[in-house]
């Protein structure tokens, strides 16, 4: 599922930049005179920019998921590397959040018709990266009693 997430965050990406680079293809539209309208004033390298760091951050995020799917398949559960991979994926939830509250921030100076939102997945995005710190905590502990268990044997 995180590689699927990775190609479609991709393909989105390059259509958003070829969107925000030659515009759209039919400028009649209402959506075109809306989003023109609203963006008159930001600079295309602000634009570009809030796009690739959005989509970067959220590329980095599903590939370090990609890669603790990949480490609770072949290892075994309590070992450092399982850690390493649940501390990782919780610090890429962090950036993610940062990004986008950053982004935010930036389009309500340039827009002014945008607004900071504080919504429930905000929350849930931190809620669930300290979940994930936590249990890396755990794993990392349960690794290094294994370790010391087998020591005794």
């Amino acid at each position: 599922m995180a590689s699927l997430g990775i190609f479609s965050t991709v393909i989105v990406a390059f259509v958003g930049l070829a969107i925000a680079l030659g515009g759209m293809a039919n400028p009649q539209s209402r959506i075109y005179r809306e989003l023109h309208a609203q963006l008159l004033n930001v600079p295309t390298a602000w634009v570009v920019s809030d796009l690739v760091a959005f989509w970067s951050a959220q590329i980095l995020m599903l590939w370090s998921l990609r890669q603790l799917a990949r480490a609770l398949y072949e290892g075994p559960l309590l070992s450092v590397l399982v850690a390493r991979r649940f501390r990782a994926f919780g610090n890429w939830l962090l950036l993610c959040l940062l990004v986008g509250l950053l982004g935010n921030v930036g389009d309500a100076l340039f827009v002014p018709t945008a607004r900071i939102q504080l919504g429930d997945g905000l929350f849930m995005t931190v809620i669930l990266a300290l979940l994930c710190r936590a249990i890396s905590s755990i794993v990392l502990e349960g690794a290094r009693a294994a370790d010391e268990n087998r020591g005794f044997v």
